[in-house]
């Protein structure tokens, strides 16, 4: 489509240049219809009015206008598809294994690529590969008009040409790097900076805040400089190929004027091979202004497929299984190593079943959060199976298996909005069913905000205590009443008997939902059918 568009243009400049220099020369030279002989000339010389020509140049010059527009709203559309699918890409990878994306690339990194390169790749669609598109159809269509009018004037063209791409390849070499380098610093400072953001409270406590801005200030003066060079090759690339073209077209100025003085050309020829001497170099122009665009998509997509490339070969194996209800996780012989670290994980084995409560215990470090991210599947390099009613994990459809499943870990989102929506991430859930479980986990104090379902908490609305978030966090996880709760310590900035309450709620009200808890309270065992101890993995208590 965008070739065949780009046809048109170039037949409709033909015509345009072809009308415009008969125009001219009858309105300066005297030329009239019968003005040359000759099969050849005869082609070339329009018959008809002047006011005829000038109708059909200005029909022309509106077609021209109209295909341009018409390819525009085509690349703009087709951008917008690739954009759209890069990111749900984006998203798809980032959903099937969030711990691994996270931890690999930082938080920072994966929206620099969702946002930052993902918009420097709707450029490359929309100018730089229909230019590309343009300058392979109109090159050889043009060099064929002239090579009809004008044998030598066609091969100092065709000499000329090669010149374009040759500086080009010399100009890419040395920005290549560079553009990488700059995408790195990008990289580097989209996570320094987000990092810092999460200890900024932190750093005012230890007085540290004023270093850690002048940290981040160097580090963009560096991303400065890198993009300054950057935009140094930008510009040369594109003085170079303004200094090629124009002396392609000094070039082929000189010989038609040597030529006409001397009587060796037509001179309508030499009109029409001037006027379409501009519509030929002007896109080689543009190139090297829009250069720099390819440039930064290559490097854009460079980053995007190293994001998505990370899960390809495990998600690539076929069909996966869609699971609608979680009777029973079984894990056998787990163990999982860092790296070369020695195993955080060995051996472990035991198994959820539906309406089960376990709970885990060890010290700090024993690989509670790592047992648990095995079984989110966040972690993949492990050894052992891991089976979802009987079905390994890897053979999941993980969309559907973490849809029956409610995490709450000990840090989450509160976000800036209702308390509703807090609770519900934007579902539709009855207003009775929302007042029980904040009645049920003692939360009915929030009620009391102005608007009460529909007060605004968090940052910008009103102030809720640390226990109060944490018990949100927990009615968000069971209003999706999911076959498996998993808690990471859910209760440790409750009062004891706050948390003899929410504990009743969560293990007695809920009896066809298993429950898997991260734990150091030893005086809660009792809420738990069994109790795996991974200080030591051979000690389960029942």
């Amino acid at each position: 489509m965008c070739s065949l568009l780009n046809a048109i243009i170039t037949l409709l400049t033909i015509v345009q240049v072809l009308i415009t220099g008969n125009l001219l020369i009858r309105l300066f030279g005297g030329l009239t219809p019968s003005g040359i002989t000759g099969s050849e000339s005869g082609f070339f010389v329009l018959q008809g009015a002047f006011s005829t020509l000038l109708i059909i140049l200005f029909i022309t010059v509106l077609l021209r206008f109209g295909v341009h527009l018409a390819l525009r709203k085509f690349t703009d559309s087709e951008a917008r598809r690739v954009r759209d699918g890069l990111k749900e890409s984006i998203t798809d990878t980032v959903y099937r294994n969030p711990h691994q994306s996270i931890s690999s690339n930082g938080a920072a990194s994966i929206m620099t690529v969702y946002d930052d390169s993902v918009a420097k790749l709707s450029p490359y669609f929309t100018d730089y590969l229909p230019h590309l598109s343009y300058l392979a159809v109109l090159c050889p269509m043009i060099l064929c008009f002239v090579g009809i009018l004008d044998r030598l004037s066609f091969v100092v063209m065709l000499v000329a040409l090669p010149l374009v791409p040759v500086f080009m390849i010399l100009i890419g070499n040395m920005a290549e790097a560079k553009t990488a380098r700059q995408y790195e610093k990008l990289r580097y400072l989209s996570n320094y900076f987000y990092e810092s953001l999460k200890g900024l409270a932190v750093l005012k406590v230890f007085s540290r805040y004023n270093e850690q801005v002048k940290k981040i200030d160097q580090a963009s003066k560096s991303f400065k400089d890198v993009t300054l060079s950057v935009l140094k090759i930008s510009f040369l690339s594109a003085f170079v190929l303004e200094l090629v073209t124009t002396i392609s077209v000094a070039l082929v100025a000189v010989e038609l004027g040597v030529r006409l003085l001397y009587g060796q050309m037509d001179y309508l020829y030499a009109v029409i091979i001037l006027f379409i001497l501009p519509e030929f170099y002007l896109p080689l122009r543009q190139l090297g202004m829009k250069f720099h665009v390819n440039m930064n998509a290559a490097t854009a997509y460079d980053a995007y497929e190293k994001l998505i490339g990370q899960n390809a070969g495990e998600d690539a194996d076929g069909n996966k299984v869609k699971i609608g209800q979680i009777d029973e996780i079984d894990i056998q012989n787990l163990t999982f190593c860092y790296e070369t670290d020695a195993p955080v994980l060995s051996g472990i084995s035991f198994t959820i079943k539906k309406g089960q409560k376990l709970a885990i215990m060890g010290e700090s470090g024993s690989g509670k959060t790592t047992l648990v991210n095995c079984i989110l599947f966040f972690l993949r390099g492990y050894e052992g199976n891991i089976t979802v009613n009987g079905l390994d994990i890897r053979k999941t459809d993980l969309p559907s298996y973490y849809g029956r499943i409610a995490f709450v870990p000990q840090e989450m989102t509160l976000f800036s909005d209702t308390l509703r929506s807090n609770l519900t991430l934007k579902k539709q859930i009855a207003d009775p069913e929302l007042l029980e479980i904040i009645t049920k986990l003692e939360l009915t104090e929030l009620l009391d905000f102005p608007g009460g379902l529909d007060a605004r908490i968090g940052d910008g609305g009103h102030a809720v205590s640390v226990g109060q978030k944490q018990r949100i966090f927990i009615a968000r996880a069971l209003l999706k009443k999911p076959d498996l709760l998993i808690l990471d310590e859910h209760t440790n900035a409750l009062d004891r008997e706050t948390r003899r309450i929410v504990n009743e709620y969560i293990f007695k009200e809920n009896q066809n939902m298993a429950v898997l808890s991260i734990t150091h309270q030893m005086d809660e065992t009792f809420l738990y059918d069994q109790v795996i101890s991974l200080d030591d993995p051979e000690v389960n208590h029942v």
